[in-house]
C-alpha cells in the first residue's frame, strides 16, 4: 500500500479507512460491515498507539497483539467441532478478526514508521498475558474450562510422556477440576501467585514425609499401614507437583 502514508496518530483514522477499502480480508468483511465496529477498531488502535512512545514499546506491542492472535487462531480451531460451544466460537472468532485487523494494520505502521518489518518472533519469549481473564470475561465458565483442560494435556505430553501417574483419568480429572474452579473463583493475579506459594511449601513437606516413611518402610517392610501412607504420600506428591507446575508454568503466564 503506498498511496498513503502514516506521519502520527492523527492519521489512524484515514489508515483505517484506506485498509477497509484496499485490503482482502477487510473488504466486505461481514464484521466491518457496520460503522459502529469499524469504528470501535480505530478507537482501539488509537488507544494502543497512544501508548507508544520509542520503538521498543511498538516491537513489544506487536509481539504480545500476535501472540494472542495465535492463541485465538488455535483455540478457535480446537472448539470448531463442539456444539455447545458455537455461539462462544462465534464471539471468539469476532475477536480474532478484531485483532488480525490491529495487527495488520499495525505492522504496516511499524514498518511506515521505522522502514523495516517488526520481528514478531517472540524474541523474549513473552507469554499471550491476559488471555485467559478475557476467556472469563467473555465467554460461558465451559469455554474457560475446555481450554484449561487443552492446555494441561499438552503439559502433561510435553513435560511427563512416559509418566504412567498422569495418564490415569482420575488423576487428570482431580487436578483439572482443581485448577478450573480456582481460575473461575479467582480476580486477581495475586491470588494464583499465592496458591503457588503454599503448593511449593506443601511440596517440600510431602518430601521429607516420603523420606521418613521410606526409612520407616526398610525398618518394617511387611508393615501394611505404612505401606498405604507411604502410597498416599506418592499420590498426595504426585497431584500437587502437576498442579503446582501447571499453575505456575502455564495458568499464571496467561491470566
Amino acid at each position: 500500500m503506498t498511496t498513503i502514508t502514516y506521519t502520527g496518530i492523527h492519521d489512524i483514522h484515514a489508515v483505517v479507512d484506506y485498509f477497509m477499502t484496499n485490503d482482502e480480508m477487510m473488504v466486505n468483511n461481514p464484521v466491518f460491515a457496520e460503522a459502529s465496529n469499524v469504528s470501535i477498531l480505530k478507537q482501539s488502535l488509537h488507544s494502543l498507539l497512544s501508548r507508544v512512545e520509542h520503538e521498543k514499546d511498538f516491537h513489544d506491542l506487536l509481539n504480545y497483539k500476535n501472540l494472542v492472535f495465535n492463541q485465538l487462531v488455535h483455540y478457535c480451531d480446537s472448539i470448531e467441532s463442539i456444539e455447545g460451544l458455537k455461539d462462544d466460537l462465534h464471539e471468539l472468532l469476532v475477536h480474532r478478526i478484531y485483532t488480525g485487523s490491529e495487527l495488520k494494520i499495525l505492522a504496516w505502521i511499524y514498518k511506515q514508521s521505522y522502514g523495516a518489518d517488526a520481528d514478531m518472533s517472540n524474541p523474549e519469549g513473552s507469554s499471550p498475558q491476559g488471555f485467559l481473564r478475557y476467556l472469563k470475561m467473555n465467554c460461558k465458565p465451559e469455554v474457560t474450562a475446555h481450554f484449561i483442560g487443552l492446555g494441561m494435556q499438552q503439559y502433561i505430553r510435553t513435560k511427563y510422556p512416559e509418566e504412567q501417574f498422569y495418564q490415569n483419568e482420575n488423576t487428570f480429572a482431580g487436578c483439572y477440576n482443581y485448577i478450573t474452579e480456582l481460575v473461575l473463583e479467582t480476580e486477581e493475579l495475586d491470588k494464583l501467585v499465592k496458591t503457588v506459594q503454599e503448593q511449593q511449601e506443601e511440596l517440600v513437606w510431602l518430601r521429607d514425609e516420603l523420606i521418613a516413611s521410606e526409612e520407616q518402610l526398610q525398618k518394617a517392610p511387611d508393615d501394611e499401614e505404612l505401606k498405604q501412607r507411604q502410597q498416599k504420600l506418592i499420590v498426595d506428591f504426585m497431584t500437587e507437583r502437576l498442579e503446582m507446575e501447571y499453575l505456575s508454568q502455564v495458568i499464571i503466564r496467561l491470566f
